[in-house]
């Protein structure tokens, strides 16, 4: 029989505050999760330009989505505790990476998967860079088609 690995999405609920974000890594290791995924965004290269000034309402009021992308984000120094903190707490962690810096700044430190969005998979190019990481990749097809499927896996291929 197969085991199953149980993965507890935090996204952005943390809402940029590293406590509620280790709040729900325990919450999430409590309720019997081996891992935790986050999303990791450098939103000045992955956010379009359409979208960037566009007014959002948010839990500090309104501001432009590029404003809120940032708002949102940890830096390095969040994710050194957040790797510190699951280590102890015996439960894995990783990203849906968005851009190619996300998959440089994931390199320091040793992912167990990367996790593509579906809205990146036709981006031949950064499935080609998430690679780099030297971990498995997990593809999120969401409503692609056959044909991008297809082409995703060719570029990260089934064994690679």
């Amino acid at each position: 029989m197969l085991k199953s690995f149980i993965v507890a999405e935090i996204a952005s609920n943390w809402e940029g505050n590293l406590s509620t974000a280790k709040k729900i890594i325990r919450k999430s290791k409590q309720a019997g999760a081996d891992a935790v995924k986050f999303q990791k965004r450098f939103p000045d290269e992955c956010v379009p330009e359409t979208k960037k000034l566009e007014p959002r309402n948010t839990p500090w009021g309104e501001m432009t989505y590029l404003d809120y992308r940032h708002r949102l984000e940890f830096g390095v120094k969040e994710y050194k505790e957040i790797d510190d903190f699951c280590q102890k707490n015996n439960i894995d962690w990783f990203v849906s990476a968005w851009d190619h810096s996300s998959v440089d700044f994931m390199k320091q430190f040793n992912p167990i998967a990367i996790k593509i969005p579906s809205d990146k998979m036709n981006d031949l190019k950064f499935l080609k860079k998430t690679q780099e990481l030297n971990c498995p990749i997990i593809l999120s097809s969401g409503g692609s088609s056959e044909d991008v499927i297809e082409a995703a896996i060719s570029v990260v291929g089934k064994d690679n």
